[in-house]
């Protein structure tokens, strides 16, 4: 719902502000037009800042994807591993080298990237796409999947990033 009204929260709640601030200053300032428009102005812009920060946080929170979680009668094609296949498994380094290679690498792709991505297992791998999502979502607006469908199409020379697709995709991600 504020996805859909965004502009109209960006404008009408600063405007409202303004113009209650502006009949509380007139009022208060015995007439003074000018000190009660300054007053109206710093509000208005006040107001305008503090409600594109909430709404923009309202629309991500209202967009995110929830972590998917890992159900064993959904296959993603690799090796599914236990609940605790590595307990000492840190997806990050994973996930900040594919932001990085998706996002900042013109040309030329870490192949290895999507090689050692590829050969986690689901529970891994599912890992690698909820951090994803969870920090990079905000910045980009994109899951790990739909960043790799919008960056990333060379099924010939670069197969793994489609293998990967496919496998988040059977898992339930999106």
């Amino acid at each position: 719902m504020i996805e859909k009204n965004k502009s109209l929260f960006n404008l009408l709640v600063p405007s409202a502000v303004g113009i209650a601030v502006f009949a509380w200053a007139f009022k208060n300032f015995k007439g003074d037009e000018k000190r009660s428009m300054i007053f109206a102005l710093v509000a208005f812009i006040l107001s305008w800042l503090i409600t594109r920060q909430l709404v923009s946080k309202a629309v991500e929170a209202e967009t995110k994807p929830d972590p998917v979680i890992y159900n064993p009668n959904n296959t993603g094609g690799g090796s599914i591993g236990n609940g605790n296949s590595n307990p000492n498994f840190n997806p990050r380094p994973l996930t900040d080298a594919l932001q990085q290679d998706i996002y900042e690498v013109w040309g030329i792709r870490n192949n290895s990237i999507y090689e050692q991505v590829a050969a986690l297992n689901d529970i891994e791998l599912l890992a690698v796409y909820n951090d994803y999502t969870d920090r990079y979502y905000s910045k980009d607006s994109e899951t790990l999947i739909q960043a790799m469908n919008g960056e990333i199409y060379d099924p010939i020379f670069l197969p793994e990033p489609e293998q990967i697709i496919k496998r988040l995709t059977r898992l339930g991600a999106n």
